[in-house]
């Protein structure tokens, strides 16, 4: 399941020039190259301000209103680039899973968010 939801992340964010949203995003919360890259590779956050940078990015695509998951946003967004029914199921059981993740600083939820959803 990990490797469905990773290719359909990938998926959504490949584009080998930064997007306007990642640019925004960056220049928003001053992060690095490293921190684009990270996202862009979907790993863990561990610093501050790669965690902002999740954060940021995860509202934009709408997996967050940055108080808590967004399980809409993340399954109507995620079923636009899945490849097939197995893909759909998925997706729908992270969402389920995910359901409920909360957190009252938003770049905290958003390591919260991307640890759901690689578990």
């Amino acid at each position: 399941m990990k490797i469905i939801l990773a290719f359909c992340l990938f998926t959504a964010v490949a584009a080998l020039e930064l997007s306007p949203e990642e640019k925004e995003c960056q220049k928003q919360v001053d992060a690095s190259e490293e921190d684009v890259e990270m996202f862009r590779s979907l790993q863990q956050p561990e610093e501050h301000t790669t965690k902002c940078y999740y954060d940021c990015m995860l509202q934009r695509i709408n997996y967050s209103d940055g108080k808590r998951f967004n399980r809409e946003g993340f399954v109507h967004t995620m079923t636009q680039v899945a490849k097939n029914e197995q893909q759909r199921k998925a997706i729908q059981h992270l969402a389920e899973q995910c359901d409920g993740t909360e957190n009252d600083d938003p770049c905290e939820l958003a390591a919260d968010i991307v640890a759901c959803l690689f578990r």
